[in-house]
This record gives C-alpha cells, structure tokens and sequence, in this order.
C-alpha cells in the first residue's frame, strides 16, 4: 500500500534498514556534538547565543530521529500485521476449498461425471450470488449472478428452490444473461441449480450442476441427487461466506 497516493510504497526490507540506520546515524550525529566540545574546549567560548542554537539543533536532532523511528516502527507492524492477515486467510481458503473438492468429487451421488459444480453465497445486500468455490477471481467475474438471473439466481428466487435449463436456454438472454456471459457458457447443453438451506429453512447459497450435453438427467431424479449434495455441504457455507468471498471492490 502506498504511504501516499502517486508514491511508490516502502517495502519491508527498506523500513528495516531505515529502522537500523536512522537511529545509528542520529546517535552518532547526537554524540557527536558534545564529543567535539570536549575535545576543542575552545569552542566553549563561542558567544552563548551560538551555543543556545547548537544545543536547540542538537534537541530538534534528537525529536526528529525518535518521531521517524516511531513512523518507521508503525509502519513495519503494519507491514507484518497485513502479512499475518494474509497468511491467516490464505491458509482458512485453502482449507475451506479442501473441504468443497472432498465433498464434491465428480461423479459423486451418481452425478454424471459431464457436470461441474459451483457452490454459491449472497453477498451481504443478497443482490448478488458469488462463486465460493471454485471462487471468483474478483467482483468481475462473468461467474457472478444477480438473484433472479440464470439458473443460480432463478433457483434463489423460485419457491421450490429449483431451477433446471437445458438447450439453448442455457446461453440465451432468456434467463437474464449478459452478452459475456452468453459467450461463457455457449459450449452447454444443460445446467440446474438448487437452494442450499439453512438450520431454519433458509436460503444460504445455491449449487449448480453444468454440463455440455442435454443428457435428461434432471428430469430423471437427478435434482433430488443435487438437493442431496447441497444439504451435505450447507454446514460449510457460513465459513465459505466469510473467507471465500473475492478481497477486492467492485
């Protein structure tokens, strides 16, 4: 992050060796003053007005040297601090991306193997369904549907919590897409989505299934097979919510 806007940010290493060097340097210039006094007892006879201002420099010396050590010191823990932040989230999403690739293997719950899914979360306003996994590279992602939009954001929407499109459909402007998003999904015959639900009932995200083939399946018992899979998961949304979201604005 830049310590002002227009001007290249101070890495850590470069705070580290202001943090060793600027006390170093001011110390010597500190010890100095009075070093050379004691070995030029001459100069104790300069008028008391020169002597006044050496000793005010040498004051103001040492509040600057302590005030950029102070600044350097700040801005090196926050340097850490947001190293550790990082560290912590990288290290939740990777855990938490485990835990959706274990429980959702191709094929599982007999899936046709043709099908990749996508676990999805509302965003705070529940305006918008955001890729938890596998997760959105930002806010921009052509993944991301408002509710009401596509099979995610109609499944959020539909009472039965079911949305199944196959045909053209599937990357037409039929269900709300944008023009990228038609291009997107354009190889696929067929996609589902269902409602991940809540201990109380309500919804907390959605799974869809894709696929490029319009092989039937969802009108052969296949939306209770996703319904299945989506309940087995909806333990692990509250936490996808959180740590899984895209870190950027929109």
């Amino acid at each position: 992050m830049a310590l002002r806007r227009g001007m290249p940010s101070l890495s850590r290493r470069s705070l580290q060796l202001i943090r060793l060097l600027l006390p170093v340097s001011l110390g010597v210039l500190l010890v100095a003053v009075p070093t050379v006094f004691a070995m030029f007892p001459g100069l104790t006879t300069w008028s008391r007005r020169t002597r006044v201002e050496i000793i005010i420099g040498w004051l103001v010396i040492a509040l600057v040297g302590a005030l950029l050590t102070a600044l350097a010191d700040a801005r090196l823990h926050r340097l850490v601090a947001a190293d550790q932040e990082a560290a912590v989230v990288a290290e939740r999403r990777a855990t938490i991306r485990d835990q959706f690739r274990g429980l959702l293997v191709p094929g599982i719950g007999g899936l046709p193997e043709q099908y990749h899914m996508t676990v999805y979360g509302p965003t705070p306003d529940r305006r918008f369904l955001i890729p938890l996994y596998p997760p959105a590279l930002n806010f921009r992602d052509p993944a991301i549907f408002p509710t009401g939009a596509g099979a995610t954001g109609k499944a959020w929407e539909d009472p039965t919590g079911v949305f199944v499109v196959t045909g053209d459909a599937v990357s037409s402007d039929r269900h709300g897409l944008t023009g990228v998003q038609q291009r997107r999904y354009k190889m696929f015959g067929t996609v589902a989505g269902v409602v991940i639900a809540g201990e109380a009932g309500q919804p907390i995200g959605v799974l869809t299934a894709i696929g490029r083939d319009e092989d039937g399946f969802f009108d052969q018992g296949g939306v209770e097979v996703l319904k299945d899979l989506a309940q087995g998961i909806a333990w692990l949304i509250p936490e996808a919510v959180r740590w899984m979201m895209p870190r950027e604005g929109p």
